[in-house]
């Protein structure tokens, strides 16, 4: 379990710091803001996915374990080339050195910093998880005692920018007696529109409906389904940088997402937008009141001034083509599922547990075992391919034959005929395999009776020695 969750966590960040590199570059060129953040989610999608497929990378061998014996014991190797099919066997035994006292090897300290790493993970993990859902539950009991719903005008307004915008129908829309910035607060159920008590009695109505029409702008990408996913990752990954550098550019760029679409669908004035977003910050930010890193908030983001600059500039976003965000998703499709996975490396195996041996954490008997267990799996993997190679070189030649038979360049008795032999000289070699596998588990067996017999004999003269002494 310690070395999946560790493989897992690598291979997810291997794979996670590229595609991260692709959209801070996207993200910087400042052109497209829709990408960027679709690319940001990509990021953390990518960092939560337990991958599915794994691509294999054999591993390097252990240094610490290098000075060990000769190989424990080796195996079959079989090779399924296009053209023939060999079959190479070798065969190599580890020295039997004498057993050391028990010391703490260099395989020990690196299992032990193993554990000690996963504990630390999980420990933070934790501690992240309970405190983010403290701070969700406590601002959400606040609200659910504060909150009132807004006058009908307010609604009516919401449901009017909903209309511009696109959305299937407007959200509820609450009001508090807090100097606490708009947003969007969703933790299950319908999503909802929180709003001060300020904006209400300060604004005027179509100031009112441009706050508003940017929260709903939230809803309409499911912004606050896309903040549970920054939360999963950040509290999965709090000691990955990663995470967290997503998270804070992917904000930055869908706030710029949310003003462009109040801009394309409500047309007001850009200056007096940008001076509205601004005035909300300056009034509202300044108290200790801050909602929790789940909630959409309109200064979440950051960026101000890139915000600004975008709004009065009139330099709002094109709608990302479909074409590329169908791309975008098929990219998300191929590559979320797959992951980074150590191939075994035999010969390092077997130098680590030569080393075993050598510091006496096991026996030689034990060492192997252990080999065996590893390369008889191994064997049957490599069985089974051959037997599919077989198989699919046989169905060729058969369609082959029975293209020169419709030709008329042979006969059907020797299109049979040449199928039958090459069927046997193919099937050959895997009854070969296959005998030569049981030949040396027999082997084996005879070596471990042996090995039975000569532990008794040591245990049996040892307790003859102390009668005699």
């Amino acid at each position: 379990m310690t070395s999946f969750l560790l493989q897992f966590a690598i291979s997810n960040l291997l794979l996670s710091v590229p595609l991260a590199l692709i959209a801070y570059a996207v993200h910087r060129s400042q052109r497209s803001p829709t990408l960027a953040h679709l690319l940001w989610v990509l990021v953390l999608a990518k960092l939560v996915t337990p991958p599915i497929f794994s691509v294999p990378v054999v591993s390097f061998p252990n240094i610490s374990a290098q000075t060990a014996s000769t190989p424990i014991q080796g195996t079959e190797v079989l090779f399924d080339i296009e053209t023939d099919l060999a079959i190479v066997g070798s065969h190599a035994f580890i020295e039997a050195r004498p057993a050391a006292q028990p010391t703490i090897s260099n395989g020990s300290l690196i299992a032990f910093s193993r554990t000690g790493a996963l504990a630390l993970w999980i420990a933070g993990g934790l501690f992240v998880l309970f405190r983010s859902l403290k701070s969700v539950f406590r601002f959400n009991r606040r609200l659910r005692i504060a909150c009132r719903r807004v006058d009908p005008v307010v609604q009516r307004l919401a449901t009017e920018a909903a209309e511009q915008l696109g959305l299937r129908s407007s959200p509820e829309i609450y009001s508090v007696p807090a100097e606490i910035t708009p947003l969007v607060w969703w933790i299950g159920g319908r999503a909802k529109v929180v709003i001060p008590e300020e904006i209400e009695q300060q604004l005027q109505p179509h100031e009112i409906k441009w706050i508003l029409a940017h929260e709903l702008a939230h809803i309409k990408r499911c912004d606050h389904l896309v903040r549970w996913l920054e939360w999963l990752a950040c509290v999965v990954f709090w000691w990955n940088p990663i995470a967290w550098w997503a998270r804070r550019c992917l904000r930055a760029n869908e706030e710029l997402c949310c003003d462009a679409m109040v801009l394309n669908a409500l047309h007001p004035d850009p200056q007096r937008y940008g001076l509205l977003l601004l005035h909300i910050v300056e009034l509202l930010t300044s108290s200790g009141i801050r909602p929790p890193a789940e909630a959409c908030a309109i200064d979440s983001g950051g960026s101000l001034e890139r915000r600004f600059r975008m709004i009065v500039s009139m330099n709002t976003i094109a709608k990302l083509p479909r074409w590329l965000s169908g791309g975008v998703l098929a990219l998300a499709m191929g590559l979320l599922p797959f992951g980074i996975a150590y191939g075994q490396d035999y010969d390092a195996v077997e130098r680590r547990l030569g080393a075993a041996v050598a510091d006496g954490e096991i026996t030689l008997s034990q060492a192997q075992t252990m080999m065996r267990a590893l390369r008889a799996t191994s064997e049957d993997q490599e069985l089974e391919k051959l037997k599919a190679g077989i198989k699919e070189r046989l169905r060729h030649h058969g369609e082959e034959l029975r293209k020169q038979l419709a030709a008329g360049e042979i006969t059907k008795e020797e299109m049979e005929a040449k199928f039958k032999a090459k069927e046997r000289e193919m099937w050959g070699h895997y009854r070969e395999a296959e005998m030569k596998r049981h030949r040396r588990e027999r082997e084996h067996g005879e070596d471990r009776e042996l090995e039975e017999l000569k532990a008794g004999i040591k245990e049996r003269l040892r307790h003859h020695g102390e009668e005699l002494r």
